[in-house]
């Protein structure tokens, strides 16, 4: 009679980041129900970064991207603003924080129309205390005319910058 032996079970290795879940538990986890940033259906959940998105997509997504954040928005956006900046040299980037959209537009996402809601009166205080902040739609629109017409030499536009060219 021949014994053979068995190979030990090879343990399985540790990902290479471990992956981090998110505390569900935790209040900061819930706000206005919003489309899922991954599979686009309505849920009440929020990411640590604020999106709205399902637990279970949360977890596949962290699963398959281990140490990488779903920030990865605002990387995909400085790469195309660059690479905008590079193709052309009359192109300009707007970078405006709060905008004020004008009497009669409505926001889709439900939870812009109550912030529109609560901040709308508040405007004319907010625009005293922070002008860097915050622009309307109008001024917006009159920035982005002022700057197709040329002569504008700064190609990144932040709120202040909007606000005084709407000005001018």
């Amino acid at each position: 009679m021949s014994t053979r032996r068995r190979p030990a079970p090879a343990s399985p290795e540790p990902p290479a980041v471990p992956v981090q879940l998110p505390d569900w538990h935790d209040g900061r986890h819930f706000a206005w129900p919003e489309r899922c940033v991954l599979c686009r259906k309505t849920t009440p959940l929020r990411s640590h970064a604020e999106e709205a998105v399902h637990k279970t997509c949360a977890e596949l997504w962290n699963a398959a991207h281990p140490g990488e954040t779903r920030m990865m928005w605002a990387r995909v956006k400085g790469e195309t603003e660059n690479g905008l900046l590079e193709l052309s040299p009359r192109a300009h980037m707007f970078r405006p924080a709060f905008i004020l959209p004008l009497p009669g537009t409505r926001a889709k996402t439900a939870s812009y129309v109550l912030l529109y809601k609560v901040i709308g009166p508040l405007y004319p205080v907010l625009r005293r205390i922070a002008p860097r902040y915050v622009t309307t739609s109008l001024q917006l629109g009159q920035a982005m005319i002022q700057t197709a017409r040329g002569g504008v030499s700064r190609r990144v536009l932040a709120t202040a910058h909007i606000n005084q060219l709407a000005a001018s």
